[in-house]
Protein backbone atom coordinates (compact mmCIF):
# COMPACT_ATOMS: atom_id res chain seq x y z
CA UNK A 1 0.00 0.00 0.00
CA UNK A 2 3.20 2.08 -0.37
CA UNK A 3 1.66 3.74 -3.26
CA UNK A 4 -0.81 5.33 -1.15
CA UNK A 5 1.37 7.39 1.17
CA UNK A 6 2.31 9.80 -1.74
CA UNK A 7 -1.73 10.81 -1.78
CA UNK A 8 -2.18 11.05 2.39
CA UNK A 9 -1.25 14.96 1.50
CA UNK A 10 -3.71 15.16 -1.16
CA UNK A 11 -6.39 13.56 1.03
CA UNK A 12 -6.09 15.96 3.98
CA UNK A 13 -6.29 18.78 2.01
CA UNK A 14 -9.34 17.29 0.00
CA UNK A 15 -8.14 17.54 -3.75
CA UNK A 16 -8.34 13.72 -4.14
CA UNK A 17 -11.64 13.61 -6.63
CA UNK A 18 -12.75 10.30 -8.02
CA UNK A 19 -11.76 7.01 -8.76
CA UNK A 20 -8.39 8.85 -6.57
CA UNK A 21 -10.55 9.27 -3.64
CA UNK A 22 -12.48 6.08 -3.60
CA UNK A 23 -9.52 3.89 -3.86
CA UNK A 24 -7.82 6.27 -0.91
CA UNK A 25 -10.80 5.52 1.47
CA UNK A 26 -11.22 1.64 0.31
CA UNK A 27 -7.03 1.55 0.90
CA UNK A 28 -8.20 3.50 4.57
CA UNK A 29 -10.90 0.65 5.03
CA UNK A 30 -8.56 -2.18 4.46
CA UNK A 31 -5.03 -1.28 5.69
CA UNK A 32 -5.14 -0.08 9.41
CA UNK A 33 -1.38 1.10 9.17
CA UNK A 34 -2.55 3.75 6.50
CA UNK A 35 -5.39 4.45 8.35
CA UNK A 36 -2.78 5.88 11.16
CA UNK A 37 -0.70 7.03 8.92
CA UNK A 38 -3.63 9.47 7.82
CA UNK A 39 -4.70 9.79 11.83
CA UNK A 40 -0.87 11.25 13.07
CA UNK A 41 -0.43 13.36 9.78
CA UNK A 42 -3.86 15.15 10.82
CA UNK A 43 -3.10 15.42 14.55
CA UNK A 44 0.44 17.04 13.58
CA UNK A 45 -1.36 19.02 10.94
CA UNK A 46 -3.68 20.33 13.90
CA UNK A 47 -0.72 21.03 16.23
CA UNK A 48 1.22 22.93 13.47
CA UNK A 49 -1.56 25.10 13.09
CA UNK A 50 -2.16 25.71 16.93
CA UNK A 51 1.37 26.67 16.65
CA UNK A 52 1.33 29.04 13.24
CA UNK A 53 -1.85 30.31 15.72
CA UNK A 54 0.28 31.42 18.43
CA UNK A 55 3.27 33.18 16.62
CA UNK A 56 1.65 36.28 17.59
CA UNK A 57 1.78 35.28 21.44
CA UNK A 58 5.42 33.81 20.61
CA UNK A 59 6.91 37.47 19.06
CA UNK A 60 5.14 39.15 21.45
CA UNK A 61 7.06 37.21 24.77
CA UNK A 62 10.20 37.52 22.27
CA UNK A 63 10.04 41.87 22.52
CA UNK A 64 8.98 41.73 26.01
CA UNK A 65 11.89 39.88 26.96
CA UNK A 66 13.76 42.54 24.77
CA UNK A 67 12.52 45.60 26.13
CA UNK A 68 13.77 44.32 29.35
CA UNK A 69 17.22 43.19 28.52
CA UNK A 70 17.43 46.86 26.98
CA UNK A 71 16.20 48.88 29.97
CA UNK A 72 18.73 46.89 32.23
CA UNK A 73 21.55 46.96 30.07
CA UNK A 74 21.71 50.88 29.55
CA UNK A 75 24.36 52.83 30.30
CA UNK A 76 24.49 54.00 33.85
CA UNK A 77 27.15 56.39 35.95
CA UNK A 78 30.66 55.17 36.38
CA UNK A 79 31.20 52.85 39.02
CA UNK A 80 27.91 51.64 39.11
CA UNK A 81 29.01 48.13 37.58
CA UNK A 82 28.26 45.98 40.43
CA UNK A 83 24.96 47.61 40.75
CA UNK A 84 24.44 47.36 36.80
CA UNK A 85 25.26 43.89 36.59
CA UNK A 86 22.87 42.71 38.94
CA UNK A 87 19.88 41.49 37.42
CA UNK A 88 16.34 42.99 39.49
CA UNK A 89 14.10 39.77 40.89
CA UNK A 90 11.15 41.16 39.03
CA UNK A 91 13.17 40.54 35.73
CA UNK A 92 12.61 36.72 36.57
CA UNK A 93 9.10 37.16 37.77
CA UNK A 94 8.02 38.76 34.50
CA UNK A 95 9.93 36.40 32.36
CA UNK A 96 8.54 33.36 33.90
CA UNK A 97 5.07 34.55 33.83
CA UNK A 98 5.77 35.49 29.84
CA UNK A 99 6.95 31.76 29.76
CA UNK A 100 3.95 30.63 31.76
CA UNK A 101 1.49 32.08 29.76
CA UNK A 102 2.99 31.02 25.94
CA UNK A 103 3.20 27.46 27.83
CA UNK A 104 -0.53 27.94 28.54
CA UNK A 105 -1.33 28.97 24.79
CA UNK A 106 0.70 26.25 23.33
CA UNK A 107 -0.72 23.25 25.29
CA UNK A 108 -4.32 24.92 25.59
CA UNK A 109 -6.97 22.17 24.51
CA UNK A 110 -7.87 21.48 21.15
CA UNK A 111 -11.05 23.66 20.08
CA UNK A 112 -14.05 21.28 19.20
CA UNK A 113 -14.55 23.32 15.89
CA UNK A 114 -11.02 21.66 15.14
CA UNK A 115 -11.62 18.15 16.52
CA UNK A 116 -14.69 18.40 14.38
CA UNK A 117 -12.60 19.33 11.07
CA UNK A 118 -9.64 17.20 12.09
CA UNK A 119 -12.14 14.18 12.23
CA UNK A 120 -14.98 14.73 9.48
CA UNK A 121 -14.05 12.63 6.04
CA UNK A 122 -17.35 11.76 4.32
CA UNK A 123 -17.38 8.85 1.93
CA UNK A 124 -17.19 9.10 -1.41
CA UNK A 125 -21.01 9.27 -3.08
CA UNK A 126 -21.68 6.06 -4.74
CA UNK A 127 -25.05 6.15 -5.41
CA UNK A 128 -26.28 3.42 -7.91
CA UNK A 129 -28.99 3.59 -10.41
CA UNK A 130 -32.20 4.75 -9.45
CA UNK A 131 -34.06 4.96 -12.46
CA UNK A 132 -35.43 7.89 -13.98
CA UNK A 133 -34.43 9.46 -11.18
CA UNK A 134 -30.54 8.91 -11.78
CA UNK A 135 -29.51 12.13 -13.33
CA UNK A 136 -31.19 14.92 -10.83
CA UNK A 137 -29.42 12.18 -8.07
CA UNK A 138 -25.95 12.29 -9.70
CA UNK A 139 -26.18 16.23 -10.15
CA UNK A 140 -26.99 16.52 -5.71
CA UNK A 141 -24.20 13.73 -5.71
CA UNK A 142 -21.41 16.05 -7.81
CA UNK A 143 -22.53 18.99 -5.72
CA UNK A 144 -21.52 17.30 -2.41
CA UNK A 145 -18.24 16.83 -3.86
CA UNK A 146 -17.47 19.65 -4.72
CA UNK A 147 -18.81 20.88 -1.02
CA UNK A 148 -22.05 22.61 -2.60
CA UNK A 149 -23.63 21.18 0.11
CA UNK A 150 -27.03 23.82 0.12
CA UNK A 151 -27.78 23.07 -3.57
CA UNK A 152 -26.72 19.14 -3.33
CA UNK A 153 -28.73 19.10 0.13
CA UNK A 154 -31.75 20.28 -2.00
CA UNK A 155 -31.00 17.73 -4.70
CA UNK A 156 -31.10 14.99 -1.58
CA UNK A 157 -34.65 16.41 -0.72
CA UNK A 158 -36.05 16.26 -3.79
CA UNK A 159 -35.24 13.01 -4.31
CA UNK A 160 -36.64 11.86 -0.89
CA UNK A 161 -39.51 13.50 -1.64
CA UNK A 162 -40.40 10.59 -4.03
CA UNK A 163 -38.34 8.18 -2.49
CA UNK A 164 -38.72 8.68 1.22
CA UNK A 165 -37.17 5.31 2.65
CA UNK A 166 -33.94 5.81 0.84
CA UNK A 167 -31.59 5.21 3.55
CA UNK A 168 -28.03 5.95 1.57
CA UNK A 169 -29.40 9.74 0.51
CA UNK A 170 -30.51 10.14 3.81
CA UNK A 171 -27.46 9.44 5.05
CA UNK A 172 -25.96 12.53 2.50
CA UNK A 173 -28.85 13.87 3.81
CA UNK A 174 -27.74 14.45 7.24
CA UNK A 175 -23.85 15.56 5.87
CA UNK A 176 -25.38 18.80 4.45
CA UNK A 177 -27.32 19.47 7.42
CA UNK A 178 -24.54 19.24 9.82
CA UNK A 179 -21.80 20.65 6.65
CA UNK A 180 -24.57 23.51 6.86
CA UNK A 181 -24.27 23.87 10.93
CA UNK A 182 -27.86 22.34 10.93
CA UNK A 183 -26.41 19.67 13.51
CA UNK A 184 -29.63 18.95 15.34
CA UNK A 185 -31.46 18.27 12.28
CA UNK A 186 -28.63 16.18 11.06
CA UNK A 187 -29.05 14.35 14.56
CA UNK A 188 -32.09 13.41 14.14
CA UNK A 189 -31.42 11.70 10.96
CA UNK A 190 -28.58 9.82 11.80
CA UNK A 191 -30.40 8.73 15.19
CA UNK A 192 -33.48 7.23 12.78
CA UNK A 193 -30.43 5.33 10.84
CA UNK A 194 -28.85 3.81 14.11
CA UNK A 195 -30.72 0.14 13.62
CA UNK A 196 -30.10 0.21 9.99
CA UNK A 197 -27.54 -1.03 7.85
CA UNK A 198 -26.00 2.13 7.76
CA UNK A 199 -25.83 2.30 12.13
CA UNK A 200 -21.62 2.40 12.25
CA UNK A 201 -21.93 5.64 10.17
CA UNK A 202 -24.95 7.50 11.28
CA UNK A 203 -23.69 6.59 15.28
CA UNK A 204 -20.21 7.78 14.41
CA UNK A 205 -21.49 11.18 12.77
CA UNK A 206 -24.50 11.29 15.49
CA UNK A 207 -21.39 12.21 17.89
CA UNK A 208 -19.80 14.35 15.37
CA UNK A 209 -23.55 16.38 15.53
CA UNK A 210 -23.14 16.70 19.12
CA UNK A 211 -18.94 17.89 19.00
CA UNK A 212 -20.50 20.43 16.08
CA UNK A 213 -22.77 21.95 18.55
CA UNK A 214 -20.45 21.98 21.46
CA UNK A 215 -22.40 19.54 23.70
CA UNK A 216 -19.31 17.64 24.56
CA UNK A 217 -21.59 15.36 27.18
CA UNK A 218 -23.84 14.05 24.51
CA UNK A 219 -20.83 13.46 22.65
CA UNK A 220 -18.81 11.91 24.87
CA UNK A 221 -21.88 9.67 25.58
CA UNK A 222 -22.50 8.85 22.00
CA UNK A 223 -18.55 7.82 21.43
CA UNK A 224 -18.87 5.34 24.56
CA UNK A 225 -21.73 3.41 22.72
CA UNK A 226 -19.80 2.66 19.78
CA UNK A 227 -18.93 -1.15 20.22
CA UNK A 228 -15.61 -2.58 18.82
CA UNK A 229 -17.01 -3.90 16.05
CA UNK A 230 -17.48 -0.38 14.75
CA UNK A 231 -15.41 0.43 12.02
CA UNK A 232 -15.55 4.08 13.92
CA UNK A 233 -14.11 2.54 17.03
CA UNK A 234 -10.65 3.44 16.92
CA UNK A 235 -11.84 7.15 15.41
CA UNK A 236 -14.11 7.40 18.58
CA UNK A 237 -11.88 6.46 21.34
CA UNK A 238 -8.87 8.82 19.79
CA UNK A 239 -11.69 11.56 20.15
CA UNK A 240 -12.96 10.43 23.39
CA UNK A 241 -8.95 10.92 24.60
CA UNK A 242 -9.08 14.64 23.25
CA UNK A 243 -12.44 15.35 24.92
CA UNK A 244 -10.89 14.62 28.57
Amino acid sequence: MQQFDSKIEDYLDGVLEGTELSDFLAAMQGNPALAQKVEVAGIARARMRNIWASEPAEQELRNTIQAIRSADSQPQEPGAMAKRMRIPPWYWAAAALLVLGFAFWMLRPTSTEQLYADNRHFPETAFVSKGDEATPLQKAATDFEHKHYQSALDGFQRYLSSHPDDREVQLFQGFCLLELGKWSEAAQIFANLNSTTLADEANWYLALCYLKGKDTARCKAQLMGISESSMHYKNAQNLLRKLR
